[in-house]
């Protein structure tokens, strides 16, 4: 049991290191009960509270000894950053043009509202997927939709989900035509987008809006593929004989 108040120190440390991985904090949470719905969350066991114990402590520790070393810039460049940010280059975002076009303006409110289809989609992957036998799915799912609905996407980015797709792949008994496809169908989507990147970056041409048009091509092509992951994993899981979880449901 000491293992799960562990689990929220090393959990705690991801978070205070690369911010995004705070995303998972609800699906780690659900998982460490067998009780379902949303009445679940109130299920307060051992692991859950030695798991959260852990988290808060080692987090409020990190953030109070770097906001006294440092001040106020810590906060401001580690977590309210985000808040405001804005990135009119390098970005496959579907809010790329939108936010080149009010770059200039100081209107936090278009930021905070492109986090609302983000925690939508994240607490209903929750819902569906938060429990201890499909968490390598959910935590791959909402890494991916948390960076395709993301207000900024750069390369560096598809990392924090390809690093978890080995887990989920043979979960997903994909055919070798189906791996092939959706293979070239993500790299040719991402491929079409550098090309008028290329012409902006690089040869100063105003390709904003051809940027713009292949960010759609790009997060439809994304949510696409998802979509199929998330229909073939749940098409094994109902022939599955001992996937109980899926029985109860």
């Amino acid at each position: 049991e000491r293992l799960f108040f562990l689990s929220g120190i090393a959990f705690a440390l991801s978070i205070h290191f690369k911010l995004y991985p705070i995303i998972y904090a609800l699906t780690f949470y659900n998982s460490l009960t067998l009780k379902r719905g949303w009445a679940s969350l109130f299920d307060l066991n051992a692991a859950r509270l030695r798991f959260v114990f852990g988290t808060a402590l080692t987090l409020i520790l990190l953030t109070g000894l770097f906001t006294y070393i440092y001040g106020f810039e810590f906060l401001e460049h580690s977590y309210l950053y985000h808040l405001s940010r804005k990135d009119t280059r390098h970005n496959f975002s579907v809010y790329f043009y939108m936010l080149y076009l009010t770059v200039e303006e100081e209107d936090i409110g278009i930021s905070l509202l492109t986090f609302l289809p983000q925690v939508i989609l994240l607490l209903g992957l929750t819902k569906k997927f938060g429990n201890w036998k499909d968490l390598s799915f959910c935590l791959f799912s909402q890494t991916f939709i948390f960076v395709a609905y993301n207000k900024v996407v750069t390369s560096q980015y598809f990392l924090w989900y390809v690093g978890l797709f080995p887990l989920i792949l043979p979960k997903l008994q994909l055919s070798k035509s189906e791996a092939i496809t959706s293979g070239l169908l993500w790299g040719f989507a991402q491929g079409s987008w550098l090309l008028p990147a290329y012409f902006l970056e690089f040869r100063g041409y105003n390709t904003f809006q051809f940027i713009w048009i292949e960010s759609l091509a790009f997060f439809c092509a994304n949510i696409g593929l998802l979509s199929k992951f998330i229909r073939k994993y749940r098409e094994l899981c109902c022939t599955d004989p001992v996937c109980e979880v899926h029985k109860v449901r």
